[in-house]
Order: structure tokens, then sequence, then C-alpha cells
């Protein structure tokens, strides 16, 4: 469910072009003048509820690093649909805040696993 609401809340649903537009993506993150803090928590907080729910079921390094993955990819597909779109830039900082929300979430999900029980 959390994907299909990333996918969502991410497409070009407006300006929808033909052909993707390969100059207007950030490939190093951080660089972008458009890159705004509220943008870089809102791709955070997006992400820490996909963490949160599949690092639930899986433990230790492996885990962390399939949720990472997981995510990743996500993100690139979702960050790839808006080559196509004449108001969004895709950009490795969306691509890197997300990874960040979802280790956050990842390790959240961990600490709540660990608690004491009463």
């Amino acid at each position: 469910m959390w994907v299909l609401l990333i996918f969502v809340g991410s497409g070009p649903w407006f300006g929808v072009l033909s052909t993707p537009q390969w100059n207007h993506v950030t490939w190093v993150p951080f660089t972008s003048p458009t890159d705004k803090a509220s943008d870089m928590i809102i791709n955070t907080l997006m992400f820490l509820p996909l963490g949160w729910t599949f690092k639930t079921n899986r433990r230790g390094f492996a885990g962390t690093a399939t949720v990472l993955l997981m995510a990743l990819a996500v993100s690139i597909g979702a960050e790839s649909m808006q080559l196509y779109c004449a108001r969004r830039d895709p950009s490795a900082t969306d691509v890197t805040m997300n990874a960040v929300g979802t280790l956050l979430g990842a390790a959240g999900a961990s600490l709540w696993r660990r608690r004491p029980l009463p």
C-alpha cells in the first residue's frame, strides 16, 4: 500500500510529456538550487512508514539492506516517472532523502521490536 501511495504522490499528473527530460535531472544530491528543506522533510516522512513496515518482518543487517534496496527501487521508479513531467524534476536529493526516511523507519521498527515488554 505504501508503494502505491508513493507512486500516486510522485506521479506526473499534469503536464505529461512524450519524451524524457534528461536535462532536468539533478544527478548530484544537494546541489540543485531548487532543493528545499521542506521537500527534503516531506520525502523523508513519506518513506518512514515504508521502512517501518518492511523492517518489522526482517531482522539484522541483511534485512536492513533488503529494505533499503527495495526503497531505492521504489524511489528511483517514482523519480523516473518525473522524467515525463514538465513541472517536476527528478533529483538525487529526493532519492537520498527517501533512503534516509526508509532507514529511519527501519531503525524505529528495530527499536520498537527490542523494547522491554511489561
